[in-house]
């Protein structure tokens, strides 16, 4: 035996649920029968939802689209003009520009640079360490630090 089912239960299921009554819960169907027996209320509530299901259906559906504008559709990409790239990377005189800038700078940058100063006693080192034939003439003293780098300080060496 079912418990019955008050008209406000009712009321908050059809709200929640709708008019099919398979969509109900389980344990709240066979008391909603019941209750649609003998209550005239109940039924025409669930016939106002049941009518409001079927509206809510009608507005659900897409509209029909003809046939011919469909065709229309998938024909735009072949009457579109194709245009043929012989280059895949684009337009060619992009890079080529680039390029072209970067040799202008670099050339009259290297015409316009002006050189290091650098004096004999500094480039002779390198020079003679290249040259194992002749002799490193002594390096100057310029400091304690220098000195250390070019291995003449004997203090520190032991």
């Amino acid at each position: 035996m079912t418990r019955p089912l008050a008209l406000a239960r009712f009321r908050e299921l059809v709200a929640a649920y709708g008019a099919r009554l398979e969509l109900w819960p389980q344990d709240e169907v066979n008391a909603a029968r019941e209750l649609l027996a003998v209550s005239a209320e109940a039924r025409a509530l669930l016939e106002q939802e049941a009518a409001f299901d079927r509206e809510l259906a009608v507005v659900n559906q897409p509209p029909e689209v003809p046939a011919a504008l469909l065709r229309r559709l998938n024909e735009v990409p072949l009457r579109a003009p194709q245009r043929r790239v012989w280059w895949p990377f684009g337009r060619a005189w992009v890079p080529a520009v680039g390029w072209a800038f970067a040799a202008a700078v670099g050339v009259s940058w290297g015409l316009l640079a002006t050189p290091f100063e650098t004096t004999e006693g500094e480039t002779a080192p390198a020079v003679a360490a290249l040259d194992s034939s002749a002799a490193a003439p002594a390096a100057p003293a310029d400091d304690d630090f220098s000195a250390l780098a070019r291995g003449t300080l004997a203090e520190f060496e032991e």
